[in-house]
């Protein structure tokens, strides 16, 4: 992957739906404002993601919306106390 992230500003784990599957690593670059998701391997998931965020600075996964069938969402914590959710089309 060619992918490099010099300005992590937060990692979360996100648990597969699959219970017998590997989850993901969401790794959030501050700088570029940008989330890119690895398997625990190493392997960038494409596509990354960039958010309308100014200086995010945390990253938390949260359940999908819906069920396990539901949309992928994270939230991004941008100072100075905001709270931002994302959650896949």
């Amino acid at each position: 992957n060619n992918a490099r992230i010099e300005d992590l500003a937060g990692i979360a784990y996100a648990p597969d739906a699959d219970p017998d599957a590997d989850g993901r690593l969401v790794l959030l670059s501050a700088q570029e404002r940008m989330v890119l998701v690895y398997t625990l391997n190493g392997t960038l998931v494409p596509p990354t993601l960039r958010v309308d965020a100014r200086r995010p600075q945390g990253i938390a996964v949260v359940p999908p919306r819906g069920g396990a069938h539901g949309a992928a969402c994270f939230l991004l914590f941008v100072p100075p106390n905001v709270l931002q959710e994302y959650c896949a089309p």
